[in-house]
């Protein structure tokens, strides 16, 4: 579900960047409302499409600009597989 097994990855790994107060590309990640809202580069996720979503494509090392940027701990495979499986699992709340 996403409070159990989506929200404890971004708590651990992207609200240091990700709040609602300090939202760096307009992407808060506090929330699943804000995760669907997506930031300033569009939608962070298209439920039902991990290759997709902008969101996986970051985390994921698939982009020029990754995420988290250099001097952070990336996620582990898990924790990229999981937000994935959410993603083509349609993205729900729980």
């Amino acid at each position: 579900s996403y409070s159990t097994a989506i929200q404890p990855i971004f708590d651990s790994a992207c609200l240091q960047c990700h709040w609602a107060n300090a939202a760096l590309g307009g992407l808060a990640l506090q929330s699943w409302g804000g995760v669907l809202d997506g930031g300033v580069s569009g939608p962070s996720v298209i439920p039902g499409n991990c290759a997709g979503s902008l969101l996986y494509q970051r985390v994921a090392g698939q982009t020029a600009s990754p995420m988290p940027p250099v001097g952070y701990q990336s996620l582990d495979d898990a924790e990229v597989a999981c937000i994935c499986r959410w993603i083509v699992e349609g993205c729900l709340d729980d």
